[in-house]
């Protein structure tokens, strides 16, 4: 497509090679006529079928009366348009017999190299989400490496040392939700250009202006913008990158995380070399070389959701189930990386700070891994599975490592936070599945959770260790989050893994909108589906199902499913495709559409 073709948006035959790039706003006529502007010549498609209204608030399709109607088919069911309907990027809308898919300009043509966003990968795009990420952790995570120097100058309290790095975490918080939203709106060029510049101007008003107590908590406070890295990298990889090889390149966004490791190896030695102010200053080199990458990867068009489309995402549960759980993951994790390296300088451990700096470095390196190992596994076996796991290990190491010699506690401290790190990948695998093209939104809104449970895990922890001086205690505390997220996700998978206990019959349910089974029918041998009242199943009231439209056959052990000729087709959801349905045997889970009823087989099980 070229830049010309208006929006960028187009209307694509699915499976085909028809497409038709969509003006940036106006009617669009879709009908068998050829005045039409597109055409669709198909048997059962109206003269006047249907028209697309494109606006600047978003793209709305209404059927104008045609004989066969329009059809929205979504995850969560079958839609037939009776009124002025919003589209959304990757609808298939179904014009009589004919399936176009929808899609919003995610697409578009790199003006500078002709890259095709959205196919394959795209090295820039990754380079780019992979630069910010890096950048962002390392900003955010100099104040904690660099917290005791800048204590002993200013002659902080112990307490104001802790609080000292606990306020980027929460300032990042508020950053996140903010950038999140700018995101959608603006693009990640925008948004994240306007995080980087932050952090810069922090970094030199620390190198330059260090000496003054108000510029220290200005300036750490700004740093935590870099959390704000989270909700701007991953839609701009996501969303520029082929469903197939999104996973692989998230994971490698992830592994940015290694700017911790920069920070907690260099910022200590650095210190310990010249004052912590220079630190900073010099740390504008790596930052400054990193927003150039980013600026260069994160160049082409965006397009941004409809006004509003967030909102119904925010009122979700999946919105609170996500946030939970990336507080918990994240939110512990930062606690304990602000808090391990005061724990490990004290007398239970007697590290010295670069010992200490190590640990925490080797802990953020491993948690790099981890985030791509975490999303894969997820991919395997679900999510909540492996938080499971995490949750349940994090526990106990947490518990374990104030109680145990000091070469194994290190182990621990290193494996836990290499587990939060897996157990925050496969949440975000959650949110990329539950928030579609507001992901930048859902993103700032868990992760702005996670950064002020955090901060206040971190506030609580290192209290808790100041006036008690006991690593056993502080690290039990950080142990009672995952300890209840652990729980609960226990009733949630075993749930999720009980097998049904009825009904065992083989059968069609019938499902609402949302994926629920709102009836199911036995199936026997001649199980007949369609409009005329003589069927086993009866769809009285959808024009779009033929009177004799698909019928259930039996052969031995196999379920057989047929369209009897059937006006508008049988279609069958197997293997994340469509198959148009002759004779087709069953298997366990197919989903069936027929006219805009949406039905699952499953078949008997023992018991």
């Amino acid at each position: 497509m070229s830049d010309a073709a208006g929006s960028g948006a187009t209307l694509r035959v699915l499976g085909g090679t028809d497409a038709w790039p969509l003006p940036e706003d106006g009617i669009v006529a879709v009908g068998r006529d050829a005045e039409n502007l597109i055409t669709l010549v198909e048997e059962g498609v109206s003269r006047l079928h249907a028209e697309l209204r494109i606006a600047e608030d978003g793209v709305t399709i209404a059927d104008l009366g045609s004989a066969n109607g329009t059809f929205i088919e979504r995850p969560s069911g079958f839609e037939r348009v009776t009124q002025p309907t919003p589209v959304a990027d990757g609808d298939v809308i179904r014009i009589g017999p004919v399936r176009v898919v929808y899609e919003a300009g995610t697409a578009l043509s790199d003006p500078a190299a002709g890259q095709p966003w959205g196919v394959g990968l795209h090295p820039p795009t990754v380079a780019a989400g992979f630069s910010h990420f890096a950048v962002g952790f390392f900003v955010w995570a100099l104040p904690a490496v660099l917290a005791a120097d800048i204590a002993q100058e200013h002659g902080m309290s112990a307490i104001e040392a802790k609080i000292l790095p606990a306020t980027a975490i929460m300032f990042g918080a508020v950053a996140r939700l903010v950038f999140g939203f700018v995101t959608d709106a603006r693009g990640p060029l925008r948004s994240g250009s306007g995080a980087l510049v932050l952090a810069l101007i922090a970094l030199a008003l620390l190198a330059a202006f260090g000496d003054s107590v108000v510029v220290v908590w200005v300036g750490v406070a700004l740093l935590g913008v870099g959390l704000a890295s989270l909700p701007i990298a991953l839609p701009l990889v996501s969303r520029r990158t082929a469903p197939e090889r999104r996973g692989f390149a998230l994971g490698i966004m992830a592994s940015g995380s290694v700017g911790i490791v920069l920070a907690a190896l260099a910022g200590p030695a650095l210190a310990d070399v010249w004052d912590w102010r220079t630190v900073f200053g010099v740390a504008l080199i790596p930052a400054t070389i990193g927003f150039a990458v980013f600026l260069y990867g994160a160049r082409g068009p965006w397009a941004a959701p409809p006004r509003g489309a967030w909102r119904p995402m925010a009122r979700s549960s999946d919105l609170r189930v996500v946030a939970f759980l990336f507080g918990i993951t994240f939110g512990t994790f930062a606690g304990l990386y602000t808090v391990l390296p005061s724990v490990l300088q004290a007398s239970d451990f007697d590290l010295s700070s670069s010992q200490a700096a190590l640990v925490v470095a080797m802990g953020a390196l491993a948690g790099a891994i981890a985030r791509v190992v975490g999303g894969s596994i997820a991919d395997r076996v679900g999510s909540h599975l492996v938080l499971l796991w995490v949750m349940t290990a994090t526990t106990v190491l947490l518990v374990l490592s104030g109680n145990v010699p000091l070469g194994l506690a290190l182990a621990t401290f290193v494996l836990s936070m290499a587990l939060f790190d897996a157990g925050t990948a496969a949440v975000l695998k959650l949110a990329a599945q539950g928030f579609g093209r507001t992901v930048g939104a859902g993103v700032g809104i868990i992760s702005a959770v996670g950064g002020l449970f955090g901060f206040a895990l971190a506030l609580v922890a290192g209290t808790l260790f100041e006036s008690t001086e006991s690593s056993s205690a502080t690290f039990g505390v950080l142990a009672v989050a995952p300890a209840i997220a652990g729980l609960w996700l226990l009733v949630v998978v075993r749930r999720r893994l009980a097998p049904p206990a009825e009904p065992v019959f083989a059968r069609l349910e019938r499902l609402d909108p949302y994926g629920a089974a709102v009836e199911a029918v036995p199936i026997g041998a001649g199980l007949s589906i369609g409009r005329a009242p003589a069927n086993a199943l009866w769809f009285a009231n959808d024009d779009y199902v033929s009177r004799s439209h698909a019928q259930i056959d039996l052969d031995g052990e196999r379920v057989l499913l047929a369209d009897l000729d059937s006006t508008n087709g049988t279609m069958l959801w197997r293997d994340q495709q469509w198959v148009s349905v002759e004779r087709e045997e069953l298997s366990d889970g197919d989903v069936i559409v027929i006219g805009g009823n949406v039905l699952r087989y499953r078949a008997a099980r023992a018991g």
